[in-house]
């Protein structure tokens, strides 16, 4: 009966030994966040919005320059190839065509300039500018 009596107090004394850090890290669990792990977390969650906002600007801000950039090169070719079809004594007089009046074309400006090098030679600059 002394056996079974040690036996007892060694698995209570076990369990309790077991069982008190896991009552510790429920009791923890169990308060909650403390202020400042809610300030750091609001930080840290400020700082990401801010970087992916500015990220997402400069992403919008090139696409824009991108396009304007697509649209004065399409310009300036529209305007090669109008000179290219006409007569070689006409293209000193070229003057360029408007680029157009829509909404996305009136805020760009064409510019032709001819040089004669020679009675055979022509360079022909297109410049568009917006």
């Amino acid at each position: 009966m002394g056996n079974l009596v040690r036996n007892t107090r060694r698995e209570r004394e076990t369990s309790e030994t077991t069982s008190r850090p896991a009552f510790c890290v429920r009791r923890y669990a169990s308060r909650g966040f403390t202020l400042l792990e809610i300030l750091i977390t609001i930080l840290l969650l400020g700082v990401s919005v801010c970087a992916v906002s500015t990220a997402f600007s400069r992403g919008m801000f090139a696409a824009a320059g991108a396009r304007d950039m697509s649209v004065a090169v399409n310009i300036a070719r529209g305007q090669m190839e109008r000179i290219w079809d006409m007569d070689y004594d006409d293209i000193s007089s070229a003057a360029p065509a408007p680029a157009g009046t829509q909404p996305p074309l009136d805020e760009f400006q064409v510019a032709v300039t001819v040089t004669q090098f020679d009675p055979d030679i022509k360079q022909v600059d297109v410049n568009v500018s917006w």
